[in-house]
């Protein structure tokens, strides 16, 4: 298993701050990863990987006088006390940073772990995690509004469950409400022999707005569209049936999404809960909880916030509309109170966009208020979101002024990797080279990934929180920080696997290679050559995989693994194109079996990182 090198380092010049500094409380000594550039001139192997900044914060908590100097002096001292450890080459505290140089030898053994298995996820206490995130309404096309949830949900769940959690994947979808009275009654009027015969419902948002302005604009069948419901709410055989059917046309829509997006995701919407909601209004009546609408209509409220520490402009959930039905708030708080008392959630995370915060903000103060959370047992996360844009910075839409369908958005993106693929084409013809030979199979497959896997990148990569413009230009460009410039990373290393001399290569001593022989050495014995900026750059980035991961998890962000993934894939490139990284010499007959090994590590990580983001990798482009 590698090692948390961020966590480790910290333990270590936490023990040389005690040991330089008795009595001092310091609990973080200040290690981070060194991302600076090297300077004109300057080479990457003379860069330090990691530096503590302690010895600033460290010269505020120590009593005047007891130490000459300053910071760089704190520094100084500080390094004499850093025990001997495997991890660490050198340390230069000719600074108030305090420069961390890895041993190369260490990088090494790391590697070997992950050419000798897999990389395995960090240790971490086991949870039980419902990850709620999609979440459609029945009988109405699942939109752009819903991409960025649908995206950063399964991303947060496929790391979670990577890192060892139980995830339970939750699609809360809207599929109960005064809105299947309209539809139940169109569908018996349009469709009389429905339970015999399977109504065409193709377009549900057709018959969705049909409904709709009956429902507004026909009093009888308004009257009708409420009666429906109560027989609906009352378990009616019938209605049941035709409700089932409804939301069994939309399901079947749903699931196409998400095979397309290689989305897992289960099912429980908010019909679920309806015995559970109609338990909530008397459950906080028992607790003193539940008081009436102020305006005097039959409404049932729940103040999260007592009255004395109420302030002025807050809002309470709204439990019980005046016609006795539920609402928004009524499902969430039921679900919320099942998942902590009926399930044992230890985390429920809610993908949902920033727009909702208030009310998450809410249903979380109200929840302990009840005093069913306890956040010191119950971890519980809005992972909010901003809007898609399009390039004017405006709400994104279709020509025609309406939201923009995601199978519309999905489809186009196959036509934009098609055009790619005939850009490449029309470059490789340019420079004399032929079309690159694929099956008619692999053609189709690096289309799809092309497609789903830029449409998702360029979502992830984001900072979540931030609106962006969706552009597809952008995010099918073969430079810059897109998926195709990180798919071609992958399959160029694909390339170097798949020539001849490797593959002709002894599996036997390959094997033992994996296990015995250092990647990053100072000289090559093969070759004789210095060890180079590429080599030694992607074999850092390597053995940092952990704490990309565990940081990735710990704040739900899935836009620091994005640029992870990018920046390997650039140290990809600037390798691929090193002269003096040649793992193959046709002439010669050769093999640098060495560097093999560390490409081979390299994809590997890629590989599991391709898995994470939920990007399906092709070994051809």
């Amino acid at each position: 298993m590698l090692t948390n090198i961020d966590k480790e380092l910290n333990r270590v010049f936490l023990i040389a701050i005690k040991s330089a500094f008795p009595g001092v409380a310091c609990t973080d000594a200040g290690v981070m990863k060194n991302t600076a550039k090297p300077k004109k001139g300057q080479k990457q192997t003379d860069m330090a990987s990691y530096s503590c900044s302690a010895s600033m914060k460290l010269l505020r908590l120590l009593p005047k006088g007891s130490v000459k100097g300053g910071p760089k002096e704190v520094a100084a001292t500080i390094a004499k006390h850093v025990p001997q450890h495997p991890m660490i080459g050198t340390i230069d505290a000719s600074s108030p940073y305090i420069n961390i140089f890895l041993s190369k030898k260490y990088v090494s053994a790391q590697i070997n772990k992950v050419l000798c298995g897999s990389i395995d996820p960090p240790t971490v206490v086991k949870q039980k995690v419902v990850v709620d995130f999609s979440s459609p309404n029945v009988a109405k096309n699942m939109h752009v509004g819903h991409l960025r949830s649908t995206i950063i949900g399964e991303c947060i769940s496929r790391i979670c469950e990577f890192c060892g959690h139980d995830v339970d994947r939750v699609n809360h979808i809207g599929d109960w409400g005064t809105q299947f009275g309209m539809l139940i009654a169109n569908l018996k009027d349009k469709f009389p022999n429905w339970k015999t015969t399977a109504p065409p419902l193709t377009d549900l948002q057709q018959f969705y707005k049909e409904s709709k302005g009956r429902f507004d604009e026909e009093p009888d069948f308004k009257v009708r569209s409420y009666e429906e419901v109560v027989k609906l709410q009352s378990g009616d055989a019938d209605v049941t049936k035709a409700w089932q059917l409804i939301c069994d046309v939309s399901r079947a829509a749903f699931e196409g999404i998400y095979k397309r997006l290689d989305v897992t995701v289960h099912e429980k919407g908010e019909s679920f809960y309806q015995s559970r909601m109609q338990q909530l209004a008397p459950h906080l009546a028992s607790l003193g909880l539940l008081t009436d609408c102020p305006d005097g209509t039959p409404r049932k409220l729940f103040w999260t916030t007592p009255e004395d520490k109420r302030g002025e402009n807050e809002i309470p959930l709204l439990v019980m509309k005046k016609d006795g039905g539920f609402g928004y708030d009524t499902s969430d708080m039921a679900t919320i109170r099942y998942r902590i008392e009926e399930c044992k959630t230890d985390w429920i995370i809610y993908v949902v966009g920033t727009p909702q915060q208030q009310h998450f903000n809410l249903l979380f103060a109200g929840a302990e208020r009840m005093g069913m959370l306890d956040r010191t047992k119950t971890r519980v996360d809005h992972v909010k979101f901003g809007s898609v844009l399009d390039a004017n910075g405006k709400m994104f839409k279709s020509r025609s002024g309406d939201t923009v369908k995601l199978e519309d958005l999905l489809d186009e993106g196959l036509v934009k990797a098609d055009e790619f693929r005939e850009m490449r084409t029309k470059i490789r013809a340019e420079k004399g080279q032929p079309p690159m030979e694929m099956t008619a199979e692999e053609i189709k497959q690096s289309r799809e990934a092309i497609a789903y896997g830029s449409i998702k990148y360029a979502d992830l990569v984001q900072n979540r929180e931030k609106d962006y413009k969706f552009s597809y230009e952008k995010m099918i460009s073969p430079t810059g920080n897109t998926a195709i410039y990180l798919l071609n990373a992958y399959a160029r290393l694909q390339q170097v696997n798949a020539q001849p001399l490797v593959q002709a290569l002894d599996a036997a001593a390959l094997a033992k290679a994996r296990k015995e022989m250092e990647v990053c050495v100072d000289v090559d014995p093969e070759t004789g050559k210095n060890l180079t900026e590429q080599e030694w750059k992607l074999a850092q980035l390597v053995v940092s995989f952990p704490e990309v991961i565990e940081k990735a998890m710990d704040e739900l962000l899935p836009s620091g693994l994005c640029t992870y993934l990018y920046e390997m894939a650039s140290s990809v490139h600037k390798f691929y194109d090193c002269d003096d990284c040649r793992v193959v010499f046709q002439k010669e007959g050769k093999v640098a079996v060495r560097l093999l090994l560390l490409i081979e590590a390299v994809r590997h990580t890629m590989k599991t990182c391709f898995d994470l983001v939920g990007i399906r990798v092709i070994d051809k482009m």
